[in-house]
């Protein structure tokens, strides 16, 4: 195909032939007027003034030419003549150098001052009114075929050349004039630089081959883009930063006027947030606004909304609107993907450049690897992710910059918004914004909120920037690298001396983080915080200031100010009288056990080492548990090398509940530092809800700067991370074990300690487990493990499986209906019919991506409430908002002679986590299940 133009489409032969009547037609500011005879006489004069200055046809030739329509002309021109690479007036040198060598070019034709040139590259003048070329080329020019070589945007890198020879350039040209359904009566209206393929092929190559008209605009302000379509212009071709620039200036009267003209309006370049194009069709009166995908890589358009009376999707660039082009949604591997999975987006076709040239990636069967990643649904409507090398990845959980886009171009008054990496020193990016709000609008506070309802708490910005305008790269995207460059160098001032509790908090700060807040404004998690360090910044201000405070407070208020704030109006600890409470509690309960409590520590007891060896092997092993049969038998075999201490849960406690339980573990923690003083690592492990309490505990040592080196969980699955090697002991308990609550338990396990981990599965039920002798090969391990014999593996985290994020602020509210049979057998097979409205303000992303699992819970109706795993399905297609889906879920009834219920949930993190968290919505319709008696 190179260098072929199809038959039928060279414009510059039929240009001019029926008597140079205005078949084609160009226009603009100051009189500027080319009829098709005149364009095809200056087409010839170029071509002739080309050769006298020694350039041969097809030759690599580097132009810098101004923005002007005449200047516009003669890049067209100059393409159908030679290999042009054309190029940014504004480039400095560095760039320009960088150009020139990808490219290739040993000679710039301009007509434009010069930033210094390499060595090897001439430059000619070329007068752009006239087409005369001061001078001749020096020595040979490197051959080519006519057409172009552009670069792309270097968004994520240096720019790339794109060799596109004029047989590509025409398809898309064709293309795009048969999907726009251009003609004689259409003229375009031309604000797009000519070093951008859009200005050549859209623009000026697509119109005129139907026949139609071109008005350049003479800029790209709002005010000269209304003055082109007063002037005639009847499409617009623009890039969502000039509809915000439009929204920003335009007057309703304005907008009318322009509605009245327009066809429609084409929207290239970057992504155009849905409640940006309902705006603007409102305010155009009804004017349709086309959404578009395109690359220099493909010569222009790959996929398109069509216009009325077809259906443009919100969110989505449309189908694919090329001819012979095909576009696949493909795995890592290359593998394509069903309907509705996101993956990469790889293209072949006719105008897709040719393989091996400018660093682009080419699969092994030929394909386009686009670097976008996007997904297509059941009709053929693609809807893109963002690139993939501008992803953000906060902790393992990648974000997209689109979707935080979108939601912050929802609200009225955000004129334009860019989504960032911006470094962090833990999870190594974390989400940055910066937006152009409209004078009199919203203000940061009511963005915040905004977003807040929106998006998930791990894809909220910590901070964002109001900007009088945001960075671009010269084809008009948004520079992200610069705007993280410029957040980088930001650094707030100490501000005013602090005292008292903000003293306090101050301190723990250091403490937690390193290195005091930086001012009232310092954000913890901005700061270098996580989910852990969070933890522990809330025990040690609890430590130091004697207040009680709430989990969560720290992700209620970041900022340094608004924390002590909260610290500071928070109630004193003994004033709750939790702490006196569940100790209270459980030191009667330990008083009942048959081995006597630890003297001054009531509510523990000691198995000592015993005799047959010299001395305790290092610090005692904590074991945390219910009952006697939960510790006698272990314990013996474990004091072997050293003491084991025991220590009671809140379990049958009436009245319990997680505040009785942290507070429980902080004066545990200050009874492990006391029969284990020192800074050395600790080994923990518990029972059941033992489990949790033994993570609590060490939860409060590590605030305070002891770490563990061990925690055994024995029938527990943590319900959030926990950064210490963990070893699991599962039983094989159909109604109590990890087993009977979790999916796939194992498939997360490293997800969820990525410090290392492990885990057993022992037959029996439940607390059986530990009433009789323990295996002693599983002794061994324990004794290995606790001495630091062994190590536990780090292992990768399986496809599939959604590193975890800390804790969850995010809504998956939903609704549910559920139809299933009434009656059955313990242990009987059935299946459930669930249907599941998705009630957020999110869609829901399938399972691979989002790890969203639908499950059929039953909870037991005994006087000890259980929550059972009965079934569980994957969610195998994206949720809109609104949208409700279908599920068959095959299940199993427990294996109980009791009446149970049976609801429905929703599961996140992989295949790991069963059940709701905290405050998460979502309610089934509930039936009563009666398993019929033996």
């Amino acid at each position: 195909m190179d260098g072929e133009i199809p038959p039928g489409l060279d414009m510059f032969e039929t240009l001019g032939k029926a008597g140079g009547g205005a078949g084609a037609l160009l226009t603009g500011p100051g009189g500027f007027a080319r009829d098709a005879a005149q364009m095809r006489a200056a087409h010839a004069a170029r071509g002739a003034a080309l050769e006298a200055a020694g350039i041969p046809r097809g030759a690599v030739v580097a132009a810098m030419l101004p923005d002007t329509p005449d200047a516009a002309e003669t890049a067209l021109s100059l393409c159908h003549h030679l290999r042009l690479v054309p190029l940014n007036p504004a480039l400095g040198a560095d760039d320009l150098a960088h150009q020139l060598a990808a490219s290739g070019a040993r000679l710039l034709l301009h007509d434009t001052p010069l930033p210094a040139l390499p060595g090897d590259v001439a430059a000619l003048r070329i007068d752009c009114a006239s087409g005369r070329i001061a001078g001749r080329a020096p020595g040979e020019l490197p051959p080519g075929a006519p057409g172009l070589v552009l670069f792309t945007s270097g968004s994520t890198g240096l720019p790339r050349p794109v060799p596109l020879d004029l047989g590509r350039l025409y398809l898309s040209a064709r293309n795009i004039a048969r999907w726009l359904a251009l003609g004689p009566g259409d003229c375009a209206v031309h604000a797009l630089p000519m070093f951008h393929i859009g200005g050549f092929v859209d623009l000026l190559l697509a119109p005129l081959l139907a026949g139609g008209r071109v008005r350049f605009a003479g800029g790209r302000d709002p005010a000269a883009l209304a003055g082109a379509v007063q002037a005639g212009g009847t499409w617009l071709q623009i890039v969502p930063t000039m509809l915000a620039a439009m929204e920003a200036q335009y007057t309703a009267d304005d907008w009318a006027a322009l509605g009245a003209r327009l066809r429609f309006v084409r929207s290239v370049s970057s992504d155009l947030a849905p409640a940006r194009q309902a705006r603007a069709e409102a305010l155009l009166g009804g004017v349709p606004v086309i959404a578009m995908w395109g690359m220099s890589e493909t010569a222009g358009q790959i996929t398109s909304n069509p216009l009325p009376p077809g259906a443009r999707k919100p969110g989505s660039v449309g189908v694919v609107a090329g001819e012979g082009l095909v576009l696949e949604v493909t795995d890592a591997a290359g593998h394509a993907l069903p309907p509705g999975e996101t993956g990469e987006l790889r293209l072949r076709g006719p105008t897709v450049m040719a393989r091996g040239g400018a660093g682009a990636a080419f699969d092994e069967e030929g394909r386009l690897c686009t670097g976008d990643l996007g997904r297509i649904d059941g009709e053929g409507y693609v809807f893109l992710a963002g690139r993939a090398k501008e992803m953000i990845n906060r902790g393992g959980e990648k974000i997209s910059p689109l979707e935080v886009e979108a939601a912050a171009l929802a609200l009225d008054g955000v004129l334009d918004a860019a989504c960032f990496a911006r470094p962090h020193a833990t999870l190594g990016e974390q989400v940055g914004l910066a937006v152009v709000l409209a004078e009199g609008g919203p203000g940061v506070a009511a963005l915040e909120a905004h977003l807040a309802g929106r998006l998930a708490a791990h894809k909220l910005p910590r901070r964002i920037e109001a900007m009088a305008a945001l960075p671009r790269l010269p084809g008009g995207k948004v520079d992200r690298r610069a705007l993280a460059a410029a957040e980088g160098a930001e650094a707030e001032g100490p501000g005013a001396e602090v005292e008292g509790m903000a003293a306090l908090v101050a301190r723990a700060w250091a403490s937690v983080l390193g290195a005091p807040p930086s001012g009232p404004q310092a954000d913890f998690f901005d700061a270098g915080g996580d989910s852990l360090s969070a933890t522990q910044m809330i025990f040690e201000v609890e430590r130091l200031s004697g207040r009680h405070l709430e989990a969560g407070a720290l992700f209620d208020a970041p900022r340094f100010a608004d924390f002590a704030a909260h610290v500071e109006a928070a109630p004193p600890r003994a004033a709750s009288g939790i702490e006196d409470e569940g100790l209270a509690f459980v030191a009667a309960r330990v008083a009942e056990w048959p081995d006597a409590p630890v003297p001054g520590w009531p509510w523990a007891v000691r198995l000592p080492a015993r005799a047959a060896r010299a001395a305790p092997a290092g610090a005692p092993f904590f074991w945390f548990c219910q009952h006697p049969r939960e510790y006698r038998a272990l314990g013996t075999a474990l004091s072997e090398a050293r003491d084991v201490i025991v220590m009671r849960t809140l379990f049958q406690k009436v009245g319990k509940d997680e505040a009785q339980a942290r507070a429980l573990a902080r004066h545990y923690a200050d009874t492990v530092e006391a029969l284990a003083p020192g800074d050395g690592l600790l080994r923990l492990g518990g029972f059941c809800e033992g489990g949790r309490i033994a993570r609590y505990v060490a939860e409060a040592l590590a605030a305070r700067g002891r770490g563990t080196a061990l925690l055994v969980l024995w029938d527990h699955w943590p319900s959030e991370p926990v950064p210490v090697p963990s070893f699991h002991v599962w039983s094989t308990c159909p109604i109590r074990s990890v087993g009977a609550l979790m999916v796939a338990p194992e498939a997360a396990l490293h997800a969820w300690h990525p410090e290392g981990a492990d885990h057993v599965i022992l037959p029996g039920i439940h607390e059986q487990t530990l009433a009789r002798a323990p295996d002693p090969a599983l002794v061994a391990r324990l004794q290995r493990l606790i001495d630091g014999q062994e190590v536990l593996p780090r292992r990768a985290v399986p496809e599939g499986v959604a590193p975890p994020h800390g804790p969850q602020r995010h809504l998956y509210r939903a609704a549910f209906t559920l139809a299933a049979p009434r009656l059955a057998a313990p242990g009987g097979a059935f299946e459930a019919r669930v249907a599941v409205t998705n009630r957020s303000p999110h869609e829901w992303r399938p399972t691979v991506e989002s790890g969203l699992h639908v499950v059929l819970r039953t909870r037991n109706l005994d006087n000890c409430l259980r929550s059972n795993l009965a079934g569980h399905a994957p969610l195998a297609r994206p949720v809109a908002p609104g949208e409700t889906v279908h599920l068959r879920v095959p299940a199993r009834y427990p294996q109980v002679r009791l009446p149970v219920w049976l609801c429905a949930g929703m599961i996140d993190n992989g295949v790991a986590r069963f059940g709701e968290r905290s405050g998460r919505g979502g309610r089934a319709v509930r039936r009563m299940m009666w398993p019929l008696l033996p």
